[in-house]
């Protein structure tokens, strides 16, 4: 009984001093946003349901907003999502970038290809940021020899 009221007890009090505003920073990516309601309410205002992204920046926005906004890697755990994504009639792609790299390769991609594309960053850690890229025009897809080494830069960045 003694144990049972030390774990409870534990519980609580972690309970009690948790921050809900970094319940998802993580120390596996540093480089991934600590808040995400800004970028969820960007996504939200360009009417954006789905997203790529690595699944440390996926994950936290999926889970925030109960799947309103499904954001997922083209190969996720969950198959079924990178699909749902891969043919939805419009999908962003959220990436982290250095923040002193004014032209990223995925900028430098789209800009080779004569595609339009909107783009906000949001800083995250001192030297990053996330950045958001719309094309309204067409899908940027991970296997399009075109992108695919833009994108696999990119999305490896939070295991560099």
């Amino acid at each position: 009984m003694l144990l049972l009221i030390c774990y409870f007890s534990t519980q609580f009090s972690a309970y009690t001093v948790a921050n809900t505003h970094n319940t998802f920073e993580t120390s596996g990516c540093v480089q991934a946003p600590g808040d995400y309601t800004p970028i969820i309410t960007y996504l939200r205002q360009q009417h954006i349901s789905y997203a790529l992204a690595t699944a440390w920046v996926g994950n936290p926005i999926t889970f925030v907003t109960n799947q309103q906004i499904l954001v997922t890697e083209p190969r996720a755990r969950v198959p079924a999502y990178s699909q749902k994504v891969l043919h939805a009639a419009h999908y962003a792609l959220l990436l982290l970038v250095h923040q002193d790299q004014s032209k990223p390769a995925i900028v430098q991609a789209l800009q080779q290809q004569h595609w339009r594309y909107t783009l906000k960053r949001f800083p995250t850690v001192p030297g990053w940021e996330l950045m958001v890229v719309i094309t309204p025009d067409h899908h940027v897809s991970p296997t399009d020899p075109a992108f695919r080494q833009a994108l696999t830069q990119i999305y490896n960045r939070c295991d560099a």
